[in-house]
Protein backbone atom coordinates (compact mmCIF):
# COMPACT_ATOMS: atom_id res chain seq x y z
CA UNK A 1 0.00 0.00 0.00
CA UNK A 2 2.84 2.32 0.93
CA UNK A 3 4.18 2.42 -2.68
CA UNK A 4 0.53 3.26 -3.95
CA UNK A 5 0.07 5.86 -1.36
CA UNK A 6 3.48 7.52 -2.27
CA UNK A 7 2.19 8.11 -5.88
CA UNK A 8 -1.31 9.46 -4.71
CA UNK A 9 -3.12 6.47 -5.33
CA UNK A 10 -5.91 6.03 -3.12
CA UNK A 11 -6.12 2.85 -1.31
CA UNK A 12 -9.24 1.03 0.61
CA UNK A 13 -9.00 -1.10 3.83
CA UNK A 14 -8.95 -4.48 3.07
CA UNK A 15 -10.90 -5.64 5.84
CA UNK A 16 -13.93 -3.59 7.55
CA UNK A 17 -14.22 -5.43 10.96
CA UNK A 18 -16.04 -8.06 9.30
CA UNK A 19 -15.99 -10.21 12.81
CA UNK A 20 -17.19 -7.11 14.97
CA UNK A 21 -19.16 -5.32 12.46
CA UNK A 22 -21.37 -8.01 10.26
CA UNK A 23 -24.60 -8.21 10.54
CA UNK A 24 -25.27 -11.64 7.95
CA UNK A 25 -23.56 -13.98 6.72
CA UNK A 26 -23.71 -12.52 3.32
CA UNK A 27 -22.51 -8.95 4.57
CA UNK A 28 -19.07 -10.67 6.19
CA UNK A 29 -18.28 -12.16 2.81
CA UNK A 30 -19.63 -9.68 0.38
CA UNK A 31 -19.06 -6.04 1.98
CA UNK A 32 -16.33 -6.74 4.90
CA UNK A 33 -13.71 -9.40 4.61
CA UNK A 34 -10.98 -9.08 2.11
CA UNK A 35 -12.58 -6.34 0.30
CA UNK A 36 -9.76 -6.59 -2.70
CA UNK A 37 -10.28 -10.54 -3.56
CA UNK A 38 -14.30 -9.72 -3.37
CA UNK A 39 -13.97 -7.21 -5.89
CA UNK A 40 -12.05 -8.97 -7.85
CA UNK A 41 -14.34 -12.23 -7.11
CA UNK A 42 -17.66 -10.31 -7.77
CA UNK A 43 -16.31 -8.74 -11.14
CA UNK A 44 -14.53 -12.08 -12.55
CA UNK A 45 -17.19 -14.43 -11.49
CA UNK A 46 -19.95 -13.70 -9.74
CA UNK A 47 -21.41 -10.74 -12.28
CA UNK A 48 -20.64 -12.84 -15.47
CA UNK A 49 -22.10 -16.20 -14.28
CA UNK A 50 -25.19 -13.95 -12.27
CA UNK A 51 -26.22 -12.77 -16.16
CA UNK A 52 -26.30 -16.49 -16.87
CA UNK A 53 -27.33 -18.88 -14.49
CA UNK A 54 -28.57 -16.33 -11.58
CA UNK A 55 -27.40 -15.37 -8.51
CA UNK A 56 -27.67 -18.05 -6.12
CA UNK A 57 -25.46 -20.75 -8.88
CA UNK A 58 -22.86 -17.72 -9.11
CA UNK A 59 -22.48 -17.43 -5.87
CA UNK A 60 -22.33 -21.12 -5.10
CA UNK A 61 -19.64 -21.15 -8.06
CA UNK A 62 -18.12 -17.82 -6.86
CA UNK A 63 -17.39 -19.47 -3.26
CA UNK A 64 -16.02 -22.70 -5.49
CA UNK A 65 -13.46 -20.38 -7.33
CA UNK A 66 -12.18 -19.04 -4.05
CA UNK A 67 -11.98 -22.75 -2.76
CA UNK A 68 -10.01 -23.98 -6.05
CA UNK A 69 -7.63 -21.10 -5.41
CA UNK A 70 -7.00 -21.43 -1.61
CA UNK A 71 -6.24 -25.45 -2.31
CA UNK A 72 -3.63 -24.24 -4.91
CA UNK A 73 -2.03 -21.36 -2.65
CA UNK A 74 -2.24 -24.27 0.69
CA UNK A 75 -0.59 -26.90 -1.70
CA UNK A 76 2.28 -24.85 -2.51
CA UNK A 77 2.45 -23.10 0.41
CA UNK A 78 2.20 -26.43 2.75
CA UNK A 79 4.71 -28.23 0.45
CA UNK A 80 5.34 -31.42 2.40
CA UNK A 81 4.30 -30.80 5.45
CA UNK A 82 1.22 -32.87 4.91
CA UNK A 83 -1.55 -30.94 3.89
CA UNK A 84 -4.90 -32.70 2.44
CA UNK A 85 -6.24 -31.33 -0.36
CA UNK A 86 -10.38 -30.49 0.18
CA UNK A 87 -10.03 -29.33 3.79
CA UNK A 88 -10.21 -25.46 2.64
CA UNK A 89 -12.97 -26.22 0.10
CA UNK A 90 -15.16 -28.00 2.84
CA UNK A 91 -15.06 -24.65 4.45
CA UNK A 92 -15.89 -22.44 2.02
CA UNK A 93 -18.57 -24.58 0.42
CA UNK A 94 -20.03 -24.52 4.26
CA UNK A 95 -19.43 -20.53 4.10
CA UNK A 96 -21.56 -20.80 0.75
CA UNK A 97 -24.11 -22.97 2.09
CA UNK A 98 -24.19 -20.05 4.89
CA UNK A 99 -25.21 -17.29 2.61
CA UNK A 100 -27.28 -19.06 0.75
CA UNK A 101 -29.10 -20.73 3.20
CA UNK A 102 -29.49 -16.71 4.33
CA UNK A 103 -30.89 -16.01 1.20
CA UNK A 104 -33.12 -18.47 1.06
CA UNK A 105 -34.58 -16.99 4.75
CA UNK A 106 -34.51 -13.41 3.64
CA UNK A 107 -37.21 -15.00 1.30
CA UNK A 108 -39.43 -15.03 3.73
CA UNK A 109 -41.45 -11.78 4.65
CA UNK A 110 -42.12 -12.97 8.45
CA UNK A 111 -38.43 -14.05 8.45
CA UNK A 112 -36.91 -11.24 6.59
CA UNK A 113 -39.40 -8.98 9.42
CA UNK A 114 -37.71 -10.95 12.39
CA UNK A 115 -34.32 -10.25 11.41
CA UNK A 116 -34.63 -6.23 10.74
CA UNK A 117 -36.37 -6.55 14.23
CA UNK A 118 -33.60 -7.38 16.11
CA UNK A 119 -31.41 -4.98 17.63
CA UNK A 120 -27.82 -4.61 16.02
CA UNK A 121 -26.12 -6.40 18.48
CA UNK A 122 -28.08 -9.34 18.53
CA UNK A 123 -27.76 -9.19 14.43
CA UNK A 124 -23.99 -9.55 15.11
CA UNK A 125 -23.94 -11.69 17.80
CA UNK A 126 -25.90 -14.17 16.05
CA UNK A 127 -23.44 -13.56 12.77
CA UNK A 128 -20.39 -14.73 14.78
CA UNK A 129 -22.13 -17.54 16.10
CA UNK A 130 -23.42 -18.90 13.14
CA UNK A 131 -19.79 -18.56 11.27
CA UNK A 132 -17.60 -19.46 14.64
CA UNK A 133 -18.08 -23.07 14.35
CA UNK A 134 -16.24 -23.36 10.91
CA UNK A 135 -13.60 -20.80 11.89
CA UNK A 136 -11.28 -23.73 12.92
CA UNK A 137 -11.59 -25.48 9.38
CA UNK A 138 -9.61 -22.67 7.92
CA UNK A 139 -7.52 -21.08 10.52
CA UNK A 140 -6.23 -24.71 11.94
CA UNK A 141 -4.64 -25.60 8.30
CA UNK A 142 -1.95 -22.57 9.27
CA UNK A 143 -1.70 -23.65 12.93
CA UNK A 144 -0.91 -26.80 12.08
CA UNK A 145 1.39 -26.13 9.56
CA UNK A 146 3.55 -23.42 11.84
CA UNK A 147 2.44 -20.25 9.78
CA UNK A 148 1.26 -18.93 13.08
CA UNK A 149 4.75 -19.87 14.51
CA UNK A 150 6.59 -18.02 11.66
CA UNK A 151 4.27 -15.46 12.51
CA UNK A 152 5.24 -14.85 15.82
CA UNK A 153 8.77 -15.15 15.37
CA UNK A 154 8.55 -12.08 13.37
CA UNK A 155 6.98 -9.99 15.05
CA UNK A 156 8.80 -7.77 17.38
CA UNK A 157 8.34 -8.74 21.53
CA UNK A 158 9.33 -7.59 24.69
CA UNK A 159 11.06 -9.84 27.44
CA UNK A 160 11.04 -8.55 31.01
CA UNK A 161 13.48 -10.91 32.62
Amino acid sequence: AAPLLAQGVAVGEAFLNPVFAAHSPKEFWGQRWNRQVNALLRRACFKPLASVAGPAAAALLTFGVSALFHEYQFALTFQGGGYRLGRVSAFFGAMASLCLAQTACERVPALRALARALPEPVQIGLNICTLAPFGHWFVLIWVEHGFMDTIARMVPTLSCA
